[in-house]
């Protein structure tokens, strides 16, 4: 059940209501994960919210709850003086002496549930002691989240007892959907994965001991597990959502890929919807298989939630793995046993590509006994020698998702790649896609601009620099490379951090202030070279022009708040370097300015493709890009040619799709003429691919 369906009050009371009752239960009832921390905790708690906790039980939720240890007087003054081997031997005979004690005092009913929460990996344990040893952790507050992403949080004087029933209690409620209260539930989430999750600065944080894991789930052989099997194989649970319908090119990728022993990359333009048609290819799978996991690798850490929300409406209940958490790898170790002893019928995982193609976590994975669907989101990333340990031949099943997986100047990592996915299953280009009006049409507006004579003048240098590396005789191919890799991205940022670009970026905005009146201007991108945000939006503000950075020092809350109000027209301009390439939805969009792009297509390609994105009242899109020659007395030298052959395939690529694409020529044309390139208006970005590589021993 969502979350959002439940009338939640503000302000829970004692004093007029039962709050275990009107509160935890029927969140308890929804929620697919709770996180609790609380001062004092008793097995009476079980059975006040029994109800609640069995639903979660039968969804295969997870309960984390952190606690203090019920110490006596002369053992906490011990505690206090003991070393770290003390501390956790008088833990242990502590906790020990009280499961003695339920075992005595406990009905069998709150007895097994403990028992049986603890034996199937859904309640995980943790006692905390602050490190001055002079304070007790004394905190209560909860995390609860539901399948459909949504959180609440909850904070005030509560503990888990009996006795709170009779006290006079209350606590304040937060909802993650309704505006103003989604920072309280976001920071009550971090303080509790910072303070119990990892090392604490504050806390040492004692997991419940393995013996007295054993000890507790013995007990359940009192009685049958009180819930429904977490575990039963349940089939129909995987499906694809009643409210999408697949359109007839993604049941062509699937119908391919299953024809090609599925394997294959997924070679579809930006917008196209290759997370959902991936997700349907995996239903088939698992609903094939008697015993399955799919694993999903992403690039980016915020990929990972924004998957997690995906897969969760077709029936998967992902476990997200990455970073150093010691949670999720003795969860991921847990439930793979789980799975290897058919009590699963699937387990789904995902994980970073880097995270992913640790040593860690495939030693885990290579644990698996039934068969694995191996999805790479951005598949072209695993051809680099950090990932490419994920493309692991043990994977049965693979599909790798990508607009371009083919690597720029890295025919060994595209070859890797293509050799492991075998083959694209299906090519469905930004061309046929707009055709088709599965994209946004759009129309294109090429700029140009000239270096200055200073600028072209260090562009040269770093040329000169590059020639006399390649030209070194005792230097290993590596090593070459290593060294030209350094110089040609100094040498792209002077075509980036052009001066000329921004100057006619600035004119450009203001003519069309007052032919068009600022207020009509609105859902524009503009993407830039490092370091040029803050100057950009600066530029912007005194035109009068509502704008903001985008860039990765803004946190996964506050960019889920400046893409609403840019959806809302409350931010005009995004400004951003490159943390909108990937994977960032944000289909208002209906124009974009290029200040910067490199020669490498997978860059410019998903940013068009981005912007193309559906949308109500979209009716076309509007590009803009800026592309830079040499200083007019340049004109016979060679590099001057050359920057001009590196900026023009964006511009073919970019002009092939338009519709206005016989007016763009017209802006471009002339310069080619001037220099004798002509011939280089219909060239495609890897049609010049071969001979790039040829000539940049020249350049």
């Amino acid at each position: 059940m969502n979350f959002k369906k439940l009338n939640l009050k503000n302000i829970y009371d004692s004093a007029s209501e039962d709050i275990f009752n009107s509160l935890f239960n029927p969140l308890l009832d929804s929620a697919i994960t709770y996180k609790r921390g609380v001062g004092y905790f008793t097995s009476s708690w079980l059975e006040i919210c029994a109800e609640g906790l069995l639903s979660l039980a039968e969804k295969n939720g997870k309960i984390v709850l952190v606690t203090s240890p019920h110490l006596e007087e002369k053992d906490w003054h011990a505690f206090k003086l003991g070393s770290k081997a003390k501390e956790s031997q008088l833990l242990y005979d502590t906790l020990n002496t009280q499961i003695e004690e339920m075992k005595q005092s406990m009905k069998s009913s709150k007895l097994t549930l403990l028992a049986w929460l603890i034996a199937d990996n859904i309640l995980d344990i943790k006692i905390v002691v602050p490190k001055n040893k002079r304070g007790n952790f004394h905190d209560k507050f909860a995390v609860f989240e539901d399948s459909f992403g949504n959180k609440v949080a909850v904070h005030g004087s509560l503990n888990d007892s009996k006795q709170a029933t009779f006290n006079g209690e209350s606590v304040s409620v937060f909802r993650s959907w309704i505006i103003g209260q989604e920072e309280f539930v976001e920071e009550h989430e971090n303080r509790f994965d910072t303070s119990f999750l990892k090392s604490s600065s504050f806390y040492d944080i004692y997991e419940l001991p393995d013996a007295i894991k054993e000890d507790i789930s013995k007990l359940k052989f009192i009685t049958e597990r009180p819930y429904k099997n977490p575990f039963e194989n349940k089939s129909t649970s995987y499906r694809i959502p009643e409210k999408l319908s697949l359109y007839h090119f993604q049941e062509e990728a699937i119908d391919n890929w299953f024809k090609n022993n599925c394997k294959g990359l997924f070679e579809m333009a930006t917008g196209t919807g290759k997370t959902i048609t991936s997700l349907a290819a995996a239903i088939k799978v698992v609903n094939k298989e008697e015993h399955s996991a799919v694993l999903i690798s992403v690039p980016f850490i915020h990929l990972v939630e924004q998957w997690a929300d995906e897969v969760k409406q077709f029936g998967f209940i992902p476990l997200l793995c990455h970073g150093n958490s010691s949670l999720w790898k003795s969860e991921l170790r847990a439930k793979i046993l789980d799975l290897n002893k058919n009590f699963k019928k699937n387990l789904c995982i995902i994980t970073t590509h880097t995270t992913g193609s640790s040593e860690n976590f495939l030693s885990l994975i290579n644990k698996i006994i039934p068969p694995i669907l191996y999805i790479a989101d951005e598949a072209h990333y695993l051809g680099s020698k950090k990932n490419s340990n994920l493309l692991n031949e043990k994977f049965e099943y693979r599909l790798g998702l990508s607009a371009t997986p083919d690597r720029w100047f890295d025919d060994i990592g595209s070859q890797k790649l293509r050799g492991y996915f075998k083959t694209s299953v299906i090519n469905f280009s930004i061309g046929e896609a707009v055709a088709q009006r599965f994209l946004t049409p759009y129309r294109f507006f090429p700029y140009l601009v000239t270096l200055t004579e200073k600028e072209f003048e260090i562009y040269n240098q770093f040329t000169s620099k590059i020639i006399n590396i390649q030209n070194n005789k005792e230097l290993t191919l590596d090593e070459k490379n290593e060294q030209k890799q350094k110089y040609l991205i100094k040498r792209s940022r002077i075509v980036s951090n052009a001066e000329n670009k921004l100057l006619l970026f600035k004119k450009r905005f203001k003519e069309r202030i007052q032919n068009e009146g600022s207020k009509n201007m609105s859902h524009i991108l503009v993407y830039c070279a490092p370091g040029k945000t803050g100057e950009i939006v600066k530029i912007l503000g005194e035109l009068g022009l509502r704008s903001h950075e985008f860039i990765y020092s803004v946190n996964n809350k506050k960019r889920g708040e400046l893409l609403n109000q840019f959806a809302r027209g409350d931010i005009q301009i995004l400004v951003a370097i490159k943390c909108l390439d990937e994977g960032v939805n944000i289909p208002a969009t209906k124009e974009a300015y290029f200040l910067s792009s490199t020669t490498n297509p997978r860059e410019f390609v998903q940013r068009r493709g981005r912007i193309l994105r559906n949308y109500p009242s979209k009716k076309e899109a509007i590009i803009h890009d800026f592309y830079v020659g040499p200083p007019e007395r340049f004109i016979e030298e060679a590099n001057a040619v050359s920057l001009l052959k590196r900026e023009m395939p964006r511009f073919a690529e970019f002009a092939d799709d338009a519709l206005n694409e016989f007016e763009a020529r017209r802006v471009i044309m002339p310069m080619l003429n001037k220099y004798g390139l002509r011939h280089l208006i219909d060239l495609k970005p890897w049609d010049t691919y071969k001979q790039m590589i040829k000539e940049e021993v020249k350049n």
